[in-house]
């Protein structure tokens, strides 16, 4: 994930400050596992817990545009 997070793709979105929070979202969930093992199921599942899941900043659930930029 940090080496991700420092490509060149990745530090030139207008989104380059939000990406390092959505991170630990993902990070929570697959931490464990390595990218090959992460299954199309297990990302629908994610996208659903992350759905009901509290945003500290809004105090509501992430969106669903918040959600898919997360999973991106």
């Amino acid at each position: 994930m940090r080496w991700g997070l420092k490509q060149e793709v990745m530090t030139s979105k207008a989104s380059v400050s939000d990406d390092p929070a959505r991170a630990e979202h993902f990070k929570a969930q697959f931490g464990g596992y390595l990218a090959a093992q992460i299954t199309p199921l297990m990302v629908k599942n994610f996208r659903k817990v992350m759905r009901r899941t509290v945003s500290k900043k809004t105090k509501k659930p992430f969106s669903g545009a918040t959600v898919n930029k997360t999973v991106s």
